[in-house]
């Protein structure tokens, strides 16, 4: 934030069992052609037997003919879930806090054409983030981001006979979602699916600011055999989603820019070097400042040289009057330079009190204009 003193001064704030029923009621009726009347017992297959068995089992083998895709009309590289820009953190949030909604993507309906039965889907985390053991939202497991402290998940949903599955969740790492369907009659078969992610806090205490990149939140949905989520064959390729870029930030008061007039002072209202001229009062008011905080410090940074640190006077700038700087203060006195400087802290509107006045430093002063900058920052505890 930047002051400009004299005519003008300006504030600015800084601030993730094999056999199915057919068969088994087949070899059923196989091994009873050997019970007959009288006394049963019981008769091990002999060699003709033991080749009408694996006749059977490789003529029920043979029906099952094998899961291929291919990509379809919903299909693209990659796919974009957008979510909100900027995430506000409050430092007293818990571990676990769920920092957003669950915010879900387009609902894609063919991504692939699938031919013949057992038709599935796998949800994939692909993303370069690493799994945080202990840490759940709604059942689902919880990735790292490059934020200390925030944490993202996923679900997902399939489209197979026209209408999604229900949200599921899988701790199969990496698999995030086991998207199982029945067998389904129709064959091509469109497969979509839908996908749904949240953030989430995963310290307590402070976490890091900064901007969540789409490498810590991609994932990737492929066709599989909805029993084994084995691949499915065929030429497709995976669809990938993805977050749009989300930043995390402090909650912070608000600050307008201001102006503080010094007005017109003459030279012959200073006594001497050391003697002051020309205070105006001023306040820098902070509005919409957030609940969860203890403690405010602000400090101020000088844009021109510091001619006496101890009573914080700074040069004008060149092109102006000269033998004055700028002194600022506040109601201890002189402002300490570069120094955190600590004021009480409620939620709603601040106003912190400071006064600015011209300073003699040299034995002759000659007029001009008196400018100056400082640069205001404020951290909070």
């Amino acid at each position: 934030m930047a002051l400009w003193l004299h005519y003008h001064l300006r504030l600015s704030l800084f601030f993730i069992d094999a056999l199915n029923a057919t068969m088994k009621q087949t070899l059923i009726h196989l091994l009873r052609i050997f019970f007959f009347s009288g006394r049963l017992q019981a008769i091990k297959p002999g060699p003709l037997c033991r080749a009408a068995l694996v006749a059977l089992i490789c003529m029920k083998c043979g029906t099952a003919a094998a899961l291929t895709c291919e990509n379809s009309g919903d299909w693209s590289r990659m796919r974009i879930i957008a979510g909100p820009e900027k995430i506000t953190m409050l430092p007293g949030d818990p571990i676990g806090t769920q920092l957003t909604w669950w915010h879900t993507g387009p609902e894609l309906t063919q991504v692939f054409l699938c031919s013949n039965q057992g038709i599935g889907g796998a949800l994939t985390y692909v993303g370069i983030g690493s799994w945080l053991p202990g840490i759940t939202v709604d059942n689902y497991p919880v990735f790292s981001t490059n934020l200390a402290g925030i944490g993202i998940a996923f679900s997902g949903r399939v489209w197979v006979n026209n209408n999604f599955s229900g949200w599921n969740e899988n701790q199969n790492l990496p698999i995030l979602a086991s998207l199982g369907r029945a067998y389904v009659a129709q064959s091509p078969a469109p497969v979509g699916t839908v996908v749904s992610y949240t953030l989430v806090k995963t310290v307590n205490g402070p976490v890091q600011t900064g901007v969540i990149p789409s490498d810590y939140s991609k994932v990737q949905f492929g066709p599989a055999e909805y029993r084994t989520l084995e691949p499915a064959g065929g030429s497709w390729s995976p669809q990938f989603l993805e977050l749009s870029p989300i930043a995390i930030v402090e909650p912070s008061c608000q600050v307008q820019d201001m102006t503080v007039h010094m007005g017109s002072v003459s030279g012959s209202e200073f006594h001497g070097q050391g003697s002051v001229a020309g205070t105006q009062a001023f306040n820098i008011t902070l509005t919409d400042c957030p609940a969860g905080y203890n403690t405010l410090q602000y400090t101020l940074h000088p844009l021109t040289a510091i001619i006496d640190r101890e009573q914080s006077v700074i040069a004008l700038q060149a092109g102006g009057a000269s033998g004055v700087g700028l002194q600022l203060q506040n109601d201890q006195g002189p402002v300490p330079f570069d120094q955190a400087i600590s004021f009480p802290y409620t939620s709603g509107t601040l106003s912190i009190p400071l006064k600015a006045a011209y300073y003699q430093t040299a034995p002759a002063i000659t007029s001009g204009e008196a400018k100056a900058a400082v640069e205001f920052s404020i951290t909070y505890q």
